[in-house]
């Protein structure tokens, strides 16, 4: 009993070491925009730069992405700064950019404020 206790503990130390974290993951919002995730508060607005895999990548908006959205030919996201000291989320201050898809221009980042004065 004490040798398959220990055997299923190792075990279950190792599947933390092996392959990407359970909260790895990659989103694809349109053929060239996709959302990285690293980690249970790091994702990444990415661009595909060449080809038709991602496998060249321009950060468009940096950690940490928190929502993203799609409309007339936009795409929102909004940010919030992740401290690599702290390892945790700034969430005092949301900041918004706005990535056009067919022109790729980024505009941000914005505040809540600024951005309401965009779309005036």
């Amino acid at each position: 009993m004490k040798k398959i206790t220990s055997i299923l503990c190792l075990l279950i130390l190792l599947t933390g070491c092996i392959g990407p974290g359970l909260s790895d993951s990659e989103h694809k919002i349109t053929e060239k925009y996709l959302l990285i995730k690293n980690g249970s508060n790091k994702s990444i607005l990415v661009k595909r730069v060449n080809g038709s895999e991602f496998k060249e990548l321009k950060i468009l908006v940096p950690d940490t992405v928190i929502s993203t959205a799609v409309h007339n030919g936009c795409i929102f996201a909004k940010q919030q700064n992740y401290s690599l000291e702290e390892h945790k989320l700034d969430k005092s201050q949301n900041y918004y950019w706005i990535i056009s898809i067919s022109s790729e221009h980024v505009v941000g980042p914005l505040s809540l404020e600024k951005i309401h004065l965009y779309f005036k």
